[in-house]
């Protein structure tokens, strides 16, 4: 049996309406019958969820569907390599750790080792993988915390960004949350902070005005000049703000 990349089997089964069901009696008897037409119907699936021209078809439900279908066609093959090796299994997890084990004995065999001792390095390089996920997850919440807080972002704006990393294809581990950010959305986070600084200058012109209407303790009254500034630009802008005392 050729080597199988159990942990890439284990994500495709992640979904448990599409995990793998043991096969007994009737159900091993009928597998090759149910096994021969597995390849056209995954390929009528395709064909049905195909977008048709001029359609406004969903491409991340498009994607879904993708991925339902290759379940489907692995869980199959996981069933016919189960038969074909005389494996008997319970569960999706109990096969995928049956697969495994016989992967390692067969590489041990090879290579001349003590399988107890390849199956414990090869638990203790998915203990590591698994670290290794959860830290980058970890860092992943916080840095998508830090950028909500610093340029205010709404919990459907995170999940937009989110989804463009996503499809990006860049390696989680290396992704630096900031700088994609603000790469992205330079323009958006410019305008955003050009408007809460006029906002600010009018805030301070409204102000400004209302105490200079008032009389002093010379009598006299301030100007009103600023009350009638049009802002259009950032040029504008600082126009205003020369004219107002800090």
């Amino acid at each position: 049996m050729a080597d199988i990349d159990v942990e890439k089997l284990r994500s495709f089964l992640a979904d448990p309406n599409n995990a793998v069901q043991p096969e007994t009696g009737n159900d091993l008897a009928g597998s090759e019958a149910g096994a021969a037409g597995a390849d056209a119907q995954g390929a009528a699936d395709q064909q049905s969820i195909q977008p048709q021209a001029g359609d406004q078809f969903d491409k991340d439900a498009n994607a879904f569907a993708q991925m339902r279908v290759q379940n489907k066609l692995m869980g199959d093959m996981l069933a016919k390599v189960a038969q074909a090796n005389g494996i008997q299994y319970t569960t999706t997890d109990d096969l995928l750790q049956k697969l495994n084990d016989d992967v390692l004995t067969k590489q041990a065999a090879a290579q001349g080792v003590d399988p107890e001792l390849l199956k414990r390095l090869d638990t203790l390089e998915r203990n590591n993988q698994a670290y290794a996920q959860q830290q980058t997850q970890d860092r992943l919440v916080r840095d998508f915390e830090s950028l909500q807080q610093e340029f205010g972002l709404s919990g459907d704006d995170l999940q937009k960004f989110a989804l463009e990393l996503d499809r990006s294809g860049i390696p989680a581990e290396s992704i630096n949350v900031r700088n994609e950010y603000m790469s992205r959305h330079l323009d958006s986070i410019i305008q955003a902070r050009t408007d809460a600084a006029v906002q600010a200058a009018l805030g301070r012109d409204a102000k400004a005005t209302e105490q200079s209407t008032k009389p002093n303790g010379s009598g006299t009254v301030g100007s009103n000049d600023l009350q009638s500034t049009q802002i259009n630009s950032v040029a504008d802008l600082r126009a205003v703000l020369s004219k107002i005392d800090k």
